[in-house]
């Protein structure tokens, strides 16, 4: 009886003690809900709160780049206009040198034709002075003549005739007075006749000389008309070419800024989606293009790094990034001209230590997911083979190219070699490690054969 009674009274003590413990664990579960809701609230709260800032800086960035676009629309209105006016401008100094070089020509030709007017009228002056000589030589014989006639003349024909022995001897030298007296007379007259025909060659060959004269100080005054006008249109486009490359100045910097806003809202717009796949496709091409890597392989890393973008980062530089990436990180935003607080980065990982404890280091960027020492190693070659000013890591077209030339490095990558693509993968994630992570390689090569078959089918 009394080990029934025993029995019974463990039942009784048994089923109060589940009871309570039954009782226990739902005080526990009604305590712990509101803690859980109250922390999956703050949560929503706080995304709710990330999502406000996110779209605070959204409208603010629009309306930024708003701004900016409308100035990029009246600078290039203002720059269209003063490289019209410079082109413009331009053309009229080109003709005018060119109306001045003909100038110059008719100028040079006037003037060799004065030299050429004045040698003839020197040559001409020269012949008339010979003419005069020869006059005068002429005459000095037919007054020599007219002597001894006029003295034989003034004796008696009796005279004559005895000295002359009759009237044959008589006639016979009057006859030759005569005939030297015309003949003389005759080459006066031809010597006058050559000497007038020269001395009007003179004139009018001065009167040619004065025409050509007037007509180059004609020239002349045209050409300093026109070197006048030449020099204020010099003037002129000096002041208009001072505006337009102000003007240009002008536009490139705000359409630099248009580009900084573009980017900045597309990586805050788009962080976390995917990257369109045609735009990966165009742009791993054109890594392949300057690097010999193959395309499918370049989409395999992408896809591997960051699921085609999806995953670029929702960290913040200054928590998740080790402490001797930060000064690089924000080096390389200042050079872009992009606000380090905004730029997305990988969020800090958590990786167990012995004692549980989180631990690891994010801060990669962009669609490549380059750390900032790493990216600065390959900024000059990207500068370089994209002949831009600047590399930007959250630019797709420079960070696949980053990725390309830096797996390139691996002998046998450029060339397709499967073995060299699978090493340069584990190195492009752990680097002198790679060897402890070759499942990093066999995940690219097998995104790598997918996208080959993908490329392949919609190639056909």
């Amino acid at each position: 009886m009394k080990l029934k009674n025993s029995k019974i009274l463990f039942l009784i003590i048994s089923f109060n003690f589940c009871f309570f413990l039954n009782a226990l664990e739902v005080l526990s579960q009604e305590r712990a809900e509101p803690r859980e809701a109250k922390e999956e609230e703050a949560a929503t709260e706080e995304e709710q709160a990330e999502e406000s800032d996110k779209e605070k800086i959204i409208k603010e960035k629009k309306a930024e780049l708003e701004k900016a676009e409308k100035n990029i629309i009246k600078l290039k209105a203002k720059t269209s206009y003063y490289y019209g006016e410079v082109n413009s401008l331009q053309n009229i100094l080109s003709r005018m040198n060119k109306e001045i070089e003909q100038m110059e020509i008719s100028i040079n030709n006037s003037k060799n034709e004065i030299q050429r007017t004045n040698d003839l009228i020197e040559k001409r002056k020269a012949q008339i002075e010979i003419e005069k000589v020869r006059l005068e030589n002429k005459r000095e014989i037919l007054a020599q003549y007219l002597k001894t006639y006029n003295r034989n003349s003034s004796n008696s024909a009796l005279e004559v005739l005895v000295r002359k022995s009759g009237f044959k001897g008589y006639f016979q030298e009057l006859n030759a007075y005569r005939e030297v007296s015309n003949d003389i007379n005759l080459m006066i007259g031809e010597i006058k006749t050559q000497k007038q025909k020269l001395e009007n060659q003179v004139s009018k060959l001065n009167n040619s000389k004065r025409k050509l004269e007037s007509l180059m100080a004609f020239k002349n005054n045209q050409k300093l008309e026109l070197e006048q006008k030449k020099s204020s249109k010099e003037e002129l486009l000096a002041i208009t070419q001072g505006k337009e490359e102000k003007f240009q100045e002008l536009l490139e910097k705000e359409e630099d800024l248009a580009v900084k806003l573009n980017t900045e809202l597309t990586l805050i717009e788009s962080m976390g989606m995917i990257i369109d796949f045609d735009d990966a496709l165009k742009s791993a091409r054109y890594a392949s293009k300057l690097t010999g890597v193959r395309v499918p392989y370049l989409l395999g890393i992408l896809k591997v790094e960051s699921n085609l973008g999806a995953n670029v980062g929702r960290g913040n530089y200054k928590e998740d990034m080790h402490p001797v990436q930060q000064p690089i990180f924000e080096e390389i935003c200042r050079n872009l001209e992009y606000d380090p607080e905004i730029m997305p980065v990988s969020k800090k990982p958590c990786y167990k230590d012995e004692e549980g404890n989180c631990t690891g280091w994010g801060g990669a960027m962009g669609p490549a997911q380059f750390m900032p020492s790493t990216w600065k190693g390959y900024e000059e070659k990207i500068r370089e083979l994209t002949e831009k000013k600047k590399a930007d890591p959250w630019n797709l077209d420079h960070a696949i190219l980053a990725m390309a030339v830096k797996v390139s490095k691996v002998e046998g990558v450029s060339s397709g070699d499967r073995e060299s693509e699978h090493k340069a993968a584990n190195i492009y994630l752990a680097g002198g490690n790679w060897e402890n992570y070759t499942w990093y390689g066999d995940r690219v090569l097998l995104y790598a054969d997918a996208f080959e078959l993908k490329i392949k089918e919609e190639d056909l």
